[in-house]
């Protein structure tokens, strides 16, 4: 009896750096740094040439780690509130005036939502771990950091199928019921979402636990973090934008 002879082609392995480094994405203590230097740029500063301008380099920072659709949206909701604040300007009334004042907030808050949801969708939980044991960060503030980067994506799935629920049992979140149905909707929405959310983060907490976060043992990470020249040229322009806002701010 005849044996064929197969041959089987084995592609060559993937270089060590090419798993632990991923491309277009900043080293986490830059990422950590720069939504600090962003929450001082923000809320220091009185120059709105500044503010638009760190506004448009958080943006290209997302552009370029791949998230323009990311970036587009929040460049239009800020576009929005600086808008609906000019006109508030204009037009002085007090209804008009309070929206106004609730844009200027929201407007002290976006860059950091914005840097802040490219952290959340970019880094990985254990890249961001071992970064932050680089450095020599308490432990608790570690488990923090690691149950929050994987809290809001999970509320994120979470939501969806409280939406999904809600369609099954016929209740659209559609502006037309949140006019009509107010109480229904928001009912249906808050207190699923509410009930899981304490849900949630007990199950990351202790999936992080069991994952020997808290250990007193040295850890091996996965991830090799190191920096690169767009890490170099980041820190740099934001912080000279945060000296020029607390130049101007004072």
């Amino acid at each position: 009896m005849l044996q064929q002879e197969t041959t089987i082609k084995t592609e060559p392995a993937m270089k060590k750096e090419d798993q632990l480094i991923e491309p277009r994405v900043l080293d986490p203590r830059t990422q950590i740094l720069v939504l600090i230097l962003i929450s001082v740029i923000f809320f220091s500063l009185s120059d709105l040439l500044l503010e638009v301008a760190c506004m448009v380099m958080i943006g290209l920072i997302l552009i370029w780690q791949g998230m323009w659709k990311t970036a587009l949206k929040y460049w239009a909701f800020y576009a929005g509130t600086m808008l609906f604040f000019l006109f508030s300007l204009e037009y002085p009334n007090m209804l008009i005036s309070m929206i106004g004042i609730l844009c200027v907030a929201l407007r002290k808050v976006i860059p950091s939502f914005m840097f802040a949801t490219a952290i959340i969708e970019k880094t990985k939980v254990g890249k961001l771990v071992s970064a932050l044991q680089e450095i020599r960060l308490p432990k608790g503030l570690i488990i923090a950091f690691a149950v929050t980067i994987r809290f809001f994506p999970t509320l994120k799935e979470e939501y969806w199928l409280v939406i999904n629920a809600m369609r099954m049992r016929g209740i659209r979140f559609s502006l037309k019921n949140l006019i009509l149905r107010p109480m229904l909707v928001m009912e249906s929405i808050l207190i699923p979402i509410m009930l899981r959310m304490s849900v949630i983060a007990d199950e990351l907490a202790v999936s992080s636990v069991t994952r020997g976060i808290d250990s007193n043992r040295k850890r091996t990470s996965y991830y090799k973090n190191r920096f690169i020249w767009m890490d170099g040229v980041v820190i740099l322009i934001f912080s000279v934008l945060a000296i020029l806002a607390i130049i101007t701010g004072n």
